[in-house]
């Protein structure tokens, strides 16, 4: 309120306040007292008739001049004003004023203040000299005391309705800002407009809104109005320790220089100029981690009304902010509820994938095209085979030139097994890696080429996750995403996603090679039950001849011994003789191939190869008087080691297959020699012969494959020779002889060799 607010109201005001004023008007004009009114800069704004007939000067002289211009002990003037800012009423106080004569003359002064327009109204009394009559004096004095009490009943009436007034407009404020801040649920929009309706309800320097943030333990300024930029980069940031307030209740600090609490923050204050403040509390979800703070750059007291009207604003800001905070919370749940239906639409589709076919080499090509771009830019699939080879089965980008631009890198630069990064360390570990920042560093040090360096660094690649495939406690593959994009990473939730992935994915690869373990043995089975049935065929065949002959023979020397000569006779036991053999080799041959299945192991000795060949060949000779056994032995064939019954009986087998295959007028070929440390020992037929492809085939048991001869066997004589080969560590071979027929060959270690060998 001003004196030109007093002295000049304004059209329509309430009659009461008016009238008021006029009496008021009246009083100052005409009282027989000297009065004035001061500036709360010490200005004088207004003096009656008496005050300027008492000193001497005219209006020109006295209004528009600083008070202490006029008075004799400015101290004494300071000690006025003191008493007037702290609300006080001034009684009777001596003091000298200096006329325009230059005479100074004793008053006694009477004041009052109205504090709200910042103007100070007060009324000054003009003593008598001492031959002033004394009653007139007390009355003079009586009038001072009345016309200030007029005055100070006046202004107070005039700014009770000043104060209801600007109570109505920060209330209409008030409810403004209540619908601006409900519209927005922005926390970071709606602090600015908290600190803009602040500046509207409550005068003050500066303004800031601060958050505390429990997980650091600090105090932040989250927005501020009229601070600097010095003051913001180093006065922003308080640390909480147990000194630190938390307000529930506004806190009023008057003066910075008295107040113990802000002590460690004086010198900041300094620089900024600011000498007192208002905190108000912003319970936001009823906990006190937000302040409304006021600055002030005098010492200042702010009123009741200020600190109602701010701590209602500061509630609305609660309100607001709470409610901000609910709605970003309800948004990120749904944002979570939203990212985890998507993840788990994801997994759906690729268990879709992975059990879409049993063929999982091309299931998870599916799935790593599925997981692109989706969980990566990269994704590659190494799965370890039944043999132990590690596999490239799968890699997947969303540009297919550079798929191929990865194949063929994986092709001209294979992976190192050794490698300590990457799908080779997971198999070792069993354990996941990531590595959420790719340097070049890294690429420099686990590539040595230049050229693969440089595909390398084209790529971009940024980071990696690579995921062990665990089935039945057994690492069987690893997949591997990789992103070419600082701006994407593989976030908490990405690796919990990627190892469910991977547990899906290890098992459809467990149940394919399972099934695949399952066909193959189905197809075993069934091999070798047609084994059987072709065995049992040929060995009921092949029993079932040699029993009948010896058998018809045996019967027609018994029952006909008379009736025949000794020619047929010689024949009959002849014919025995050799069905005997027969017999006895196609039960030798069961019984030497049962023990081998069953794991036997052999003592083995030296032997002369050549001596028991000729002792083996001649032998057949006898049997077979009529065929020719061409031999090619050296001389000086050193001793092998060897079983001598097995030996003799792979070398029978051998002679006895050729003698069924070859013609009766071609000779059957046994040669031998010495190749390093091993010796070669072939027999050669000149019979059909077989195919190169099945040559590995005529060593399986009871496989016996179409050649033009007749000639009868139970397909066991050779898988005999192929195991008491290698119990006997040597090897078989078969081929096809130049020239027609068949050539089969067995080696044997020499005997100083055996000990190295084993």
């Amino acid at each position: 309120m001003t004196i030109e607010r007093i002295t000049n109201l304004p059209a329509g005001a309430p009659a009461s306040t008016a009238a008021d004023a006029e009496a008021f008007r009246d009083f100052f004009e005409n009282a027989p007292i000297a009065m004035h009114w001061l500036g709360a800069d010490g200005t004088i704004l207004r003096a009656n008739a008496a005050e300027l007939e008492s000193l001497g000067y005219t209006a020109e002289e006295y209004v528009g001049h600083h008070a202490g211009e006029f008075h004799v002990d400015p101290d004494i003037l300071d000690g006025i004003f003191s008493q007037l800012k702290r609300g006080e009423i001034v009684r009777d106080q001596a003091t000298q004023m200096r006329c325009k004569d230059g005479s100074a003359k004793a008053v006694r002064i009477d004041a009052s203040a109205l504090r709200r327009s910042g103007v100070f109204i007060h009324a000054r009394c003009l003593t008598r000299d001492d031959s002033a009559d004394g009653e007139r004096d007390r009355l003079f004095e009586e009038a001072a005391r009345a016309a200030a009490e007029m005055a100070l009943a006046s202004a107070a009436k005039d700014d009770a309705v000043a104060a209801h007034q600007a109570m109505e407009e920060k209330l209409t404020l008030l409810v403004e800002a209540s619908g601006q801040l409900i519209q927005s649920l922005d926390e970071a929009e709606m602090l600015p407009q908290i600190l803009r309706l602040s500046r509207g309800l409550i005068a003050a320097d500066a303004y800031a809104v601060w958050s505390l943030n429990p997980s650091i333990g600090d105090w932040t300024i989250a927005h501020s109005e009229g601070l600097s930029e010095a003051y913001m980069r180093h006065e922003s940031t308080i640390p909480v320790d147990a000194d630190t307030p938390r307000p529930r209740t506004p806190l009023m600090i008057a003066d910075v220089e008295s107040e113990p609490m802000v002590r460690e923050r004086v010198d900041g204050y300094h620089r900024e100029g600011i000498r007192s403040l208002l905190v108000l509390p912003v319970l936001v979800q009823g906990e006190p981690h937000t302040t409304l703070t006021f600055y002030s750059r005098v010492a200042r007291q702010y009123s009741e009304i200020e600190v109602r009207v701010g701590m209602a604003l500061a509630n609305l800001a609660a309100s607001a902010i709470t409610t901000g905070r609910l709605y970003e919370a309800e948004r990120a749940g749904n944002q979570r509820i939203s990212e985890a239906n998507r993840r788990l639409r994801f997994l759906s589709e690729a268990s879709a994938v992975l059990a879409d076919s049993l063929d999982y080499q091309t299931t998870l090509q599916n799935l790593a095209r599925l997981s692109v771009p989706w969980l990566a830019d990269w994704c590659g699939i190494n799965v370890m085979e039944p043999d132990g080879r590690i596999a490239d089965i799968a890699v997947a980008h969303a540009d297919p030139a550079k798929v191929q631009m990865a194949l063929e890198l994986q092709a001209r630069y294979p992976a190192d097994p050794d490698a300590l990064h990457g799908y080779q360390e997971v198999f070792r570990t069993g354990r996941l890696e990531l590595i959420e920042d790719i340097t070049d560093e890294m690429l420099v040090e686990s590539i040595q080429d230049e050229e693969q360096l440089r595909i390398a660094r084209s790529l971009g690649l940024t980071a990696s996750l690579c995921v062990p495939l665990i089935a039945q406690t057994r690492v069987i593959g690893a997949i591997t995403f990789v992103m070419a994009d600082r701006a994407r990473a593989f976030q908490p939730e990405d690796v919990t996603l990627i190892e469910e992935l991977a547990c899906r994915a290890a098992a459809a690869i467990d149940n394919a090679q399972i099934y695949r373990r399952a066909q193959d043995i189905a197809a075993d089975l069934e091999r070798a039950n047609e084994a059987k049935d072709d065995f049992l065929g040929m060995v009921s065949h092949e029993l079932k001849t040699p029993i009948t002959t010896i058998l018809g023979n045996a019967e027609v020397l018994l029952r006909r011994s008379d009736l025949i000569d000794e020619e047929m006779r010689r024949e009959a036991l002849d014919d025995i003789g050799y069905e005997s053999r027969r017999l006895h080799r196609l039960i030798e041959n069961l019984l030497v191939l049962s023990r081998l299945e069953a794991g036997i192991t052999l003592e083995l000795e030296p032997m002369l190869v050549r001596r028991d060949i000729e002792r083996i060949v001649g032998e057949h000779e006898r049997r077979f008087p009529n065929r020719v056994i061409s031999l090619d032995l050296p001389e000086d064939l050193p001793p092998v080691c060897a079983e001598p019954t097995y030996f003799e009986q792979v070398l029978q087998n051998l002679i006895s297959n050729a003698e069924k295959y070859s013609p009766r007028d071609q000779p059957i070929d046994v040669r031998a020699r010495l190749d390093g440390a091993v010796v070669h020992v072939s027999v050669l037929d000149r019979g059909p012969g077989i195919p190169a492809a099945d040559c590995d085939r005529i060593f399986e048991p009871f496989v016996r494959l179409k050649r033009t001869s007749a000639a009868a066997g139970a397909g066991i004589g050779l898988a005999v020779c192929k195991r008491l080969m290698e119990v006997q560590r040597g090897s078989i071979e078969a081929r096809p002889r130049d020239g027609g027929g068949l050539q089969v060959t067995f080696t044997l270690p020499l005997d100083a060799t055996v000990d190295a060998i084993a």
